[in-house]
């Protein structure tokens, strides 16, 4: 065994070490104050981990989703979108239903919606527009977008029809 081997595996065993010391063991755990029993421990635990690692709360929800949002620039030399994140509000786990990448306040046309899309399984079910609505509504204001595909043309086209409906 060469001496480069030696110590790199003595760097993995230490950084092992490390990564295991930094996760409270059961003797460590912070335990539940007297008095609390059964499924209140659970929510005890619940908080404690909340206070320890925050949970992100929805910028907004909607009927069926709870929306997250995020404020990213992916290259230094563009400037900042927000992006939403519509999770299913009914499902165990999180599930992702529709995204958006929103230029908020661009110079000339306001919100402008670059990118929407919504999974495959749940498309043609309502999601796109409810997520647009309740977007708008905690916006404060018009929405702008121009559509580039075939189904964003049916998309948009479908609420322009919402906004002046044709009477019979």
């Amino acid at each position: 065994m060469t001496m480069n081997t030696e110590n790199a595996q003595k760097d993995q065993v230490t950084k092992a070490a490390a990564t295991e010391s930094e996760i409270p063991s059961q003797e460590t755990r912070p335990t539940p104050p007297p008095g609390i029993q059964g499924a209140e421990i659970e929510r005890w635990r619940t908080f404690e981990q909340d206070k320890l690692f925050p949970v992100t709360q929805a910028a907004f929800t909607t009927q069926r989703l709870a929306v997250y949002s995020y404020k990213i620039r992916i290259r230094s030399d563009n400037l900042p979108r927000t992006v939403f994140l519509g999770f299913d509000i009914d499902c165990e786990f999180p599930l992702l239903i529709v995204s958006a990448t929103v230029w908020l306040k661009s110079p000339y046309i306001g919100n402008n919606v670059e990118w929407i899309e919504v999974i495959e399984s749940h498309k043609r079910a309502g999601f796109a527009t409810e997520f647009w609505h309740g977007l708008k509504e905690h916006l404060g204001g018009e929405l702008t977008g121009t559509p580039v595909t075939e189904s964003g043309h049916g998309f948009h086209s479908s609420l322009q029809e919402q906004k002046s409906p044709v009477s019979a």
